[in-house]
This record gives structure tokens, C-alpha cells and sequence, in this order.
């Protein structure tokens, strides 16, 4: 019953417009057409790097890099943080390598050939930890090491959230958070001696990533879980908040298997499809109907939570899209 009621006040949150939060944000690259940050004109330099669609679909919105030669440069200028967070969207094209890591961001000195090195590195990992993570050196040869060991996939767009405070470091993978680690005592975050900041890769042009990555925002603070959630969740209230009165029911909702998807004032749904997406807008099951009244078993999409019926007609325009609640 916990985890019923805890996804009951997910979906009561959802029903209120999130706050993206904007207290303490230094840098944000929405990436719309180009690098340029929306904050403080702290505009990034692309080398390589292409615009291709975001998680939505809309088209030079979001930048592929490919893994060989590509990265962003950033303005040093305010990101040698003591406390921050990073939040990005990203995609992975392929895994890295075996033994190896690839970064997605990286603000300090690289440690290779640089005894005075070291950074804060957002990673995608395929070594003794294959998974996500965040590095954060403390001194030279010091770092917290946190990271997400659940695996990797390719072609598919993933939420990272990473935060440092004063002794403590945490990562959030798509809304949840997967790991945190801990100093005895506070120590601020060691960039280096030569520091740079990048997108795509480290100070010295290596571990390149491959893949999409969108919507860099950098924080100078510890962002609580609450508002890594608004921003998790960013654009998916506003599916609801544009449609106009209901045309469809659902029921009964919550379900723990079975709903009803009752579609209203349509005498003819030929050619109408319902889709079910989750939070992060992937599409979870496809049916094409013929009748004005659905039954659907929710069991086979395996997880537990959220999730948004979404009914189509024939020429692909959403008729009404509704949140359902499967515990």
C-alpha cells in the first residue's frame, strides 16, 4: 500500500504546473538551433557537433556528437562551483568501449599526463562499473566516485542529474536517485590547475561521447529532490494543460491491471489508435481500434507508475491524452 499512495502524490504533483527552478542557475543551453546560454550570454563554441531533434521530435533542437572529434566548449567563467548541479538530457548511439568511459561533461583538468589535475565529470561507464556516473575530485588524487551500475542502453533518451553540496554527492537517474556518497568532512570541490569546461568531452579532447545530448543546465547549488523532479518532468504537464474537455474515459483509475478506455461523442473510430506513454515520453504499447469502448491489461507493461493514454485518429492527431495510474 505504500508505494500505492506514493504514486498517488505523483500523480496529484503532476496535476500542478511544475516550477522549473531557476534560483541559482548560472547556465542553461536549450540547444534550440544553437550553443548559446540563455542565463548570462555565456555561449558555447560547437566543434563538430550537429543539431539534430530532441527528446520531443522537434527538429534542430538538441546536438549529435559523434564520438570521434566533437564537443562544445563553454566559458570557464563562474562554473568553478563549490556547490552545484548539472542536469542534461542525453541518448547514447553505442557504448563505450570495454575498459573505457566517455564523457558527457567536464569542468576542471584532465589527470592525464597532469600530476595537478582533476575535474567534476558527468561519465557514461563500461569498465568495472558499467552504468552512469559522477566524479568529483576533492585534491589531486582524490575523488567521490558516484555511480549508477544498472547498465546502459542505446536509443534512448535518459534524464542525469548530478549534485554536489559541501560533503555530499548524489545522482538521479530519470527522476530517481540512484546514488550518493559522503565526506567525513566538507571539502570543496578540486578542478585542476588548467581548468576548462566541455560538453562532449574532457580538457584534453579524449573519452569522446557519442550520442544526443540536450538541455545542459548548470546550477551553482545543490538542487533537493523536488525540483530535480520539475525539471524530470518538464513539458509533461503541459500535454494536459492544452486539451480541451475530456473525450474519452478511463476507469477504473488507479487499476492494479485491467482499464477501460471509453472513447465519447465519436460514432466512428476507424483507423483511431491508442498509445501509452510513461513519463519520459516512451512509447510503452500501440493498439490500433475499432470500437468506442477498450479493454487493456497494463500488466504487460511491467513497471509500475504513471502513464499517459494517448487515443489518435486516423491522421495521427491526438483526440485526448489522460494520466492513468497502474499499481
Amino acid at each position: 500500500m505504500n508505494n500505492f499512495f506514493t504514486i498517488l502524490a505523483i500523480t496529484f504533483s503532476l496535476n500542478v504546473v511544475a516550477q522549473i527552478p531557476t534560483n541559482g542557475l548560472v547556465r542553461h543551453y536549450s540547444f534550440s538551433g544553437n550553443a548559446n546560454d540563455n542565463v548570462n550570454s555565456q555561449h558555447g563554441t560547437i566543434i563538430g557537433a550537429t543539431l539534430t531533434a530532441d527528446k520531443n521530435g522537434n527538429p534542430n533542437s538538441a546536438f549529435y556528437f559523434d564520438g570521434v572529434n566533437d564537443y562544445i566548449d563553454l566559458p570557464l567563467s563562474g562554473l568553478l562551483l563549490n556547490e552545484y548541479t548539472y542536469s542534461v538530457w542525453v541518448m547514447l548511439s553505442s557504448i563505450p568501449s570495454a575498459g573505457t568511459a566517455t564523457h558527457i561533461l567536464s569542468i576542471g583538468s584532465s589527470r592525464a599526463g597532469n600530476t595537478n589535475g582533476g575535474d567534476q565529470a558527468m561519465k557514461v561507464l563500461n569498465a568495472s562499473i558499467f552504468g552512469w556516473g559522477l566524479t568529483g575530485y576533492t585534491d589531486p588524487n582524490s575523488a567521490l566516485a558516484t555511480y549508477d551500475a544498472t547498465g546502459l542502453t542505446i536509443n534512448t533518451w535518459n534524464h542525469i542529474v548530478a549534485t554536489r553540496s559541501s560533503n555530499v554527492q548524489k545522482l538521479y537517474i530519470n527522476c530517481n536517485l540512484v546514488a550518493i556518497d559522503s565526506l567525513s568532512s566538507p571539502i570543496v570541490p578540486f578542478y585542476g590547475n588548467v581548468p576548462t569546461a566541455k560538453i562532449g568531452t574532457r580538457q584534453t579532447n579524449v573519452e569522446f561521447f557519442h550520442g544526443n545530448i540536450d538541455d545542459v543546465r548548470i546550477y551553482n547549488r545543490a538542487l533537493d529532490v523536488n525540483e530535480i523532479l520539475a525539471l524530470c518532468n518538464e513539458g509533461v504537464v503541459s500535454i494536459e494543460e492544452q486539451k480541451e474537455a475530456p473525450s474519452m474515459q478511463i476507469y477504473p483509475n488507479p487499476t492494479n491491471s485491467i482499464v477501460t478506455v471509453n472513447i465519447e461523442n465519436k460514432e466512428s473510430v476507424n483507423g483511431y489508435k491508442i498509445e501509452i506513454n510513461n513519463l519520459l515520453g516512451q512509447t510503452v504499447y500501440t493498439n490500433s481500434i475499432n470500437s468506442t469502448n477498450n479493454s487493456i491489461d497494463l500488466s504487460g507493461l511491467g513497471n509500475k507508475g504513471v502513464y499517459f493514454v494517448k487515443v489518435l485518429d486516423e491522421n495521427n492527431n491526438v483526440v485526448d491524452v489522460q494520466k492513468v495510474v497502474y499499481y
